[in-house]
């Protein structure tokens, strides 16, 4: 799923940066992907499928297990989270956003 390169949205307000760190064979990413691809719809979020099997992308100190969900490069769950957990994190103010 490619993500967008643009760090701002329409508004000028930062983009949130959200990634899923997945891998061949993990039994619970095929929830975590149903979940992203939900929220990846959104024009306000950049937001990345990192398979790490796949990927030359460096994987961040924090990700040591699969699936993985980071937003502004902070993990926010390990495992999947619930679809109200998400929305929540994602309703609060970008890094760098006026609060």
């Amino acid at each position: 799923m490619p993500g967008r390169n643009c760090t701002t949205c329409p508004l000028g307000t930062p983009m949130k940066v959200l990634r899923l760190y997945v891998q061949d064979g993990c039994p619970s990413c095929r929830a975590a992907l149903e979940v992203f691809e939900r929220i990846a719809e959104r024009s306000d979020i950049d937001a990345r499928v990192i398979d790490l099997g796949l990927s030359c992308d460096e994987k961040p100190d924090a990700v040591f297990a699969v699936p993985t969900f980071t937003l502004d490069g902070q993990v926010v769950s390990l495992g999947t989270p619930s679809w109200d957990e998400i929305t929540s994190l994602l309703a609060m103010p970008a890094r760098g956003a006026d609060a």
